[in-house]
């Protein structure tokens, strides 16, 4: 199994063009061996020159839309650690870099107050709000994506320890727009005094209250 993974890792390194890299293997930028979703708008490749200069109207057709996609039940089990079986890509394509994730959540998840469930016996929420049990590492996965085409996107998926926190979700969401730069993003976060239109899933409306 580990031959397996080593040849894997060789073969991701020699399809994104990095197998001659004077810096050799480590030398790999973050980011640099994954797939861009061709469909998203990038400038310089597919979007027209002048399209920062659209038409108010007009500009949603050249927006980047993201979404936060999260599974509960891909667990990490405590089988093995990083010492036996250390990564061999160091954040290279969609995970973020172990070692500089953990920092950030050690340093700020205790400044950030968990909200209380307002769903009712809404599964998602119930495997969100479980630390995953003896022997897990890890109680699910999280990535930042594209809405239209689930594409991952580069340096944006990252695991959970309890459920799908703020502190998880910011840091995977800047880390995949630090991965690709793209002007002119909209964060559709709103609160109070904004005009906010809360829509719930039709799949979804039976699990929640009728309120």
């Amino acid at each position: 199994m580990h031959i397996v993974c080593q040849w894997c890792h060789i073969q991701l390194i020699k399809w994104f063009g990095h197998g001659h890299d004077p810096g050799e293997i480590e030398g790999t930028s973050e980011g640099k061996c994954m797939v861009l979703c061709p469909a998203c708008p990038h400038p310089g490749k597919n979007l027209p020159n002048n399209y920062s200069h659209v038409p108010a109207h007009k500009g949603w057709i050249y927006l980047l839309f993201l979404a936060i996609n999260t599974n509960f039940r891909l667990k990490h089990l405590s089988a093995s650690n990083d010492t036996w079986d250390p990564s061999l890509s160091h954040s290279f394509a969609y995970f973020v870099e172990e070692k500089k994730y953990k920092e950030f959540l050690s340093a700020y998840t205790d400044l950030v107050v968990l909200e209380a469930n307002m769903c009712s016996n809404y599964d998602t929420m119930k495997l969100a709000s479980i630390q995953g049990g003896k022997g897990v590492l890890a109680s699910g996965v999280s990535a930042i994506e594209c809405a239209c085409h689930n594409m991952k996107r580069p340096l944006s998926v990252g695991d959970l320890q309890l459920g799908e926190k703020y502190v998880n979700m910011d840091y995977l969401y800047f880390s995949s727009n630090r991965a690709i730069a793209y002007p002119g993003k909209v964060v559709g976060l709103h609160f109070a005094k904004l005009s906010i239109s809360y829509l719930v899933p039709k799949f979804h409306i039976y699990t929640h209250y009728s309120e």
